[in-house]
């Protein structure tokens, strides 16, 4: 799967006695635990980001040659919670947060997916209502990652290349968050640490709640009705 070129880690800083350390490798993820709140589990849109977000993660930590965070399903120091429409209520995602037993003080990253009639709006408000309950569990929020209209681009999701013009902004967002991920820090903390030169989201939040122009939706939902 080729991958484009993730966020510039931070240089490494010197100490007071001259060493030099690099803090956010320090922090790298040892154990990346995964909730997903979705239609179909094993099939929708939202379970193919997922896995793209995984194989993104073990592919730039080989790139650095640092260790590849274990995939695990209890105990992580780092939690994604993935969530399609409908956007779930405070209460489900209180108690599926509680479900994992995180470590305390494990970083929460979301990624939220909306169909054709979820608006921006509704899915900031999704990733604020998953903020307060990661703060109300004492776990820390490292942001979240939106996408518009998943559905109407599952089928590129499962066939376009990855950085072809289908799928480019999602999987550009999807590395965004790896990086955050990777380096324990939240989203927006990690784009100033890397000098990203974006716009950065005072709230944590990489939006990409439009992948591609309306007008080439239809093109695209055109191509997948004759392809089928």
């Amino acid at each position: 799967m080729p991958l484009n070129s993730p966020e510039r880690s931070p240089e490494p800083k010197t100490s007071s006695d001259g060493t030099e350390h690099n803090d956010i490798a320090a922090a790298l993820p040892k154990r990346i635990g995964s909730v997903y709140l979705g239609r179909e589990k094993a099939h929708g849109p939202g379970a193919i980001v997922l896995d793209d977000f995984f194989a993104a993660t073990a592919a730039y930590a080989k790139l650095s040659r640092s260790h590849v965070p274990e995939r695990v399903d209890s105990a992580a120091d780092t939690l994604i919670l993935c969530v399609e429409t409908p956007l779930p209520p405070s209460r489900t995602v209180l108690h599926r947060l509680r479900e994992t037993h995180a470590r305390a003080g494990a970083r929460v990253y979301a990624i939220v997916l909306g169909d054709a009639g979820c608006s921006a709006n509704a899915m900031r408000g999704c990733a604020e209502r998953i903020k307060d309950a990661c703060l109300s569990l004492e776990l820390a929020w490292g942001g979240a990652l939106i996408i518009g209209d998943a559905w109407g681009l599952e089928r590129a999701l499962r066939t376009a290349p990855r950085m072809g013009f289908w799928r480019r902004k999602i999987s550009e967002g999807t590395d965004r968050l790896v990086a955050a991920a990777r380096s324990g820090l939240p989203v927006s903390e990690c784009q100033l640490r890397a000098g990203a030169s974006s716009p950065i989201d005072p709230d944590d939040l990489i939006d990409v709640s439009k992948p591609i122009p309306a007008w080439t939706m239809c093109i695209r939902r055109f191509i997948d009705n004759v392809t089928r």
